[in-house]
């Protein structure tokens, strides 16, 4: 099947009345054929790495890694609030004419 050989899907000119239309380039991962209504015939091809499955595992791996970020975030961020908290609490303060020390 001529959509089967990456060699002739690598760069392919789909033309109209002589004049070009697009230019796909580096799709060489055939997928599945399908056929519309009308006897109209269709051809699903991917490039290398960019099957939806490879899309979906990537976008996966980038939501996991960001999960575990802000994860990370908020632990620093308790801490920081928790030391503030401890530090305000044991520092004496001044107040004169309506002013804190820090």
């Amino acid at each position: 099947m001529l959509f089967t050989d990456s060699s002739r899907t690598s760069r392919m000119i789909v033309q109209e009345r002589g004049q070009t239309i697009a230019t796909y380039k580096g799709y060489t991962a055939y997928d599945h054929a399908e056929i519309y209504t009308g006897q109209i015939y269709g051809v699903v091809l991917y490039k290398e790495g960019t099957t939806t499955e490879e899309r979906l595992t990537n976008v996966e791996d980038t939501v996991n890694q960001t999960n575990t970020d802000l994860q990370m975030a908020i632990a620093e961020l308790t801490t920081v609030i928790a030391t503030l908290a401890t530090s305000a609490a044991g520092t004496p303060q001044n107040i004169e004419g309506g002013e804190a020390d820090v």
